[in-house]
Parts: structure tokens; sequence; C-alpha cells
């Protein structure tokens, strides 16, 4: 045999590119685009040796961004839900924000009825109609409607006034003032009484509807009457206030306002409660009873020349009386607790922050009289 020849040579040859200014060479970085083909090559690799695995950690990706995207909206809208119903640092507070408040909702109701926050529900009334008149309620957080309790349409209740009643809601309806039956004197009458519902204000739930007499023109509830309520209503031009159980209808006690008291359909009655009090004010015109049992308050003797008498959040009974002085316009008022001699006659009408935390009790007395305050 012949010499066999040298066989080929192998070379090293470095394939990454030199850095242009030292000479020397540098790992080049991967693309985006190389690093997904890496992943998907190896991602191919690991699925044919193990297929059964593979196909479980598949499902469980999904499973997860399945319930990210189905959880986040839930876990945002029930922080936004603590943070509107949070407790503020005291009665009143107001809450510093860094930024103008945004409109998050908005929702069509009737005006005349002023919405009720209940829990997280908004109740309010909606539609003018004989079919679309009704009770809804409204996701404090979401606007979205929660539920809806139509009113009826003979008649249509135009005079919706609802309270909170413990965990529940107790609303008093009534037809519109227009709403009249000629009776054979010159003097019109209610054609029917008011309704009294009392619902559950996260279902809708209507727990109990009845009648109750007269056309209801205010309707008012406090934490010492326990579930009970107190509601004015006006029939044959008399008013009558009544304290019943919404739950069960039974009337606890009436009272009667003889007819000097203004009580027509359209008056504009005042329901106070305080300190053992209720306090019915109309046009001028002031009566008082104990919340107990509906007895009169007499008031003092030298109260006949009181102008305007109303009850404070602590119970105490205030009367005020105006007169007309050469300097100005002598402004008096008498604080007592209904019963007996005021307590305590000051120059001025009685008023106290708007906002506060209650800890320092304090309560100013303004007047016009030749510019005091």
């Amino acid at each position: 045999m012949g010499a066999v020849g040298s066989g080929p040579v192998l070379v090293h040859v470095p394939v990454d590119e030199v850095d242009g200014t030292g000479g020397t060479s540098a790992a080049r970085t991967p693309s985006a685009a190389q690093r997904v083909v890496r992943v998907a090559g190896a991602w191919a690799g690991w699925r044919s040796r193990r297929p059964w695995l593979a196909v479980a950690a598949l499902v469980a990706v999904v499973v997860v961004l399945t319930g990210a995207l189905v959880a986040t909206p839930r876990l945002v809208t029930a922080h936004e839900r603590a943070t509107v119903l949070g407790p503020a640092a005291f009665d009143g507070a107001i809450r510093s924000a860094s930024a103008p408040p945004q409109v998050r909702w908005t929702a069509p109701v009737d005006v005349m009825v002023p919405p009720l926050l209940v829990g997280g529900t908004v109740v309010v009334a909606t539609g003018a109609g004989a079919d679309r008149r009704a009770l809804t309620g409204l996701d404090v957080v979401t606007g979205a409607v929660a539920w809806s309790v139509p009113l009826g349409a003979d008649p249509v209740p135009h005079e919706v006034r609802c309270v909170p009643v413990g965990a529940l809601l107790a609303c008093a309806l009534a037809p519109g003032p227009g709403r009249v039956l000629a009776r054979s004197g010159s003097r019109p009458e209610p054609v029917q009484d008011a309704a009294l519902l009392l619902l559950d204000p996260v279902s809708g739930a209507v727990l109990r509807r009845a009648e109750t007499p007269g056309q209801v023109v205010s309707l008012a509830t406090a934490p010492e009457l326990g579930e009970d309520v107190v509601l004015a209503s006006v029939a044959s031009e008399r008013l009558t206030i009544r304290r019943l159980d919404p739950r069960t209808g039974e009337v606890r006690w009436r009272a009667e306002r003889p007819s000097s008291f203004p009580a027509a359909a359209t008056s504009r009655v005042r329901l106070a409660l305080g300190g053992g009090l209720v306090v019915a004010s109309a046009e001028g015109s002031t009566v008082v009873v104990r919340a107990a049992d509906g007895s009169r308050v007499p008031a003092p003797a030298d109260a006949s020349g009181t102008d305007e008498t109303f009850l404070r959040p602590d119970g105490t009974l205030v009367r005020t009386r105006y007169r007309l002085e050469h300097v100005g316009v002598d402004v008096r008022s008498d604080l007592s607790t209904g019963e007996g001699a005021p307590w305590l006659t000051v120059r001025g009408v009685p008023v106290e922050p708007a906002v506060s935390d209650g800890s320092s009790g304090l309560v100013f007395a303004s007047s016009s009289l030749a510019g005091d305050r």
C-alpha cells in the first residue's frame, strides 16, 4: 500500500462578532425572537418527553389566567365598596381628595324623592307613568340596578318617603295632592289612603304592604324608637301623628292636632325626633308630643310669642322669638327639655358646627341685632 495522505485538519473558528473598538470578542445577546424560538423548542422537547405533565401544566396556566380575569374586577369593586362605605373619622367628617372626584355613574331618578343610602344600596324613585313608577335599588359603587319594585297604578303614588328601620326599609306611598274627590261640603278630601311598605333593601323583597289612614305628609324614625316609625298624615283637614310598628302595623299611639294647625295635602310638615320628643312643624305652627305615649307637651305660659320652634339633635327644644327694636331685630331663644321652664335663655339662635367630631360640645348663638354675632 502506498502512503496515506494527511486527513482534514480541524480548525476552531470563532463565530462571534469582534468588538470593533477593542478587538476582543463578546457573546451576542439573543434577540426577543430568538428567545421565543428557544423557549418554544424547549417546550416542544419537554412536551414530547412528558406529554401528560405538559397538558396538566397548560390547563393550570389557563385556570390561573381565567381566575385572574374574573377575580380582578371583583377585587377592585370590593376595595372601592369598602372605601365608599367605610366609617369616616367621625359623623359628618369630610375625606380629603388629592384630585377632584370623578363621576363613576349616573342614573335617571325622580329628583323630588331624596335618594337614600341603605347599606350598599342607593334607594331612589324612578319613572313617572302608571306603568313605570317604581322604587329602585342601585349599587352604590357600580350604579347597576339591583332590584326594582313597581309601586302600583291606581292611584299612581307620586309621594314617596322612605326611612331605614334597622336593617330594613320603610316607605310611605301616597297619590299626588291633585288626586281629590269632591264631597258634599265645599272642600275636597283625598281620594285614597296612603300605603306603608316594608322592604328588604338588599333584595328588594316586599315584606309587608298595608294601608294607613290619610295622606302621609312626613315620615321619620330615630334610634330611640327601636324599629318603630312616626308618620304625620292629613285627613279631613286634620293632622294626625302616629307611632307604629311597620312590621306588624300595630299603632303604638295616635295624636291629633287641632284644626288651627296647617293641615292640607300640600302642607310641608317636618317631623323631628330626639330626647323623648316628637316635634311636628309647618308654616310657623308647632306641636310637641312625647315619643313614649304621644301625650301633648304643653308650651310654657311665656311661649305664646314664639316664632320658631325646632329640636336640636341632642333633644334640646329651642323656642325662638324675633322682635323689632330701634337698633335692629332682637332675637332670643329659650332652651328646654320641653317640660317646665327653660334651663337657658340666650340672645340669638343657637347653632353648632355642621362638621364636628363631637368632642367639644360647643354651641354658638347667632343674632342679627346691630350686627352682633
